[in-house]
């Protein structure tokens, strides 16, 4: 039974967290977000670009080698 409780939002993933987790190289990722392939949260206070854990599924889905070796 569950009490109604969610779990606390996942921390934001910066582009480099985001390569590294998926094996994409940033330029790539970049190049997904450009093209609205994947989705950045916003901004940090320094300008990185912000991931959250669903840009994890869509750089998996956007890679054919990430794909390959799932």
């Amino acid at each position: 039974m569950t009490t109604g409780q969610s779990s606390p939002p996942a921390r934001p993933m910066t582009v480099g967290e985001l390569s590294r987790r998926t094996a994409v190289p940033v330029k790539t990722l970049r190049e997904y977000t450009d093209l609205g392939l994947i989705y950045t949260i916003g901004r940090s206070p320094a300008n990185y670009r912000l991931f959250d854990a669903d840009a994890l599924c869509g750089a998996c889905t956007s890679s054919a080698r990430c794909v390959a070796s799932a």
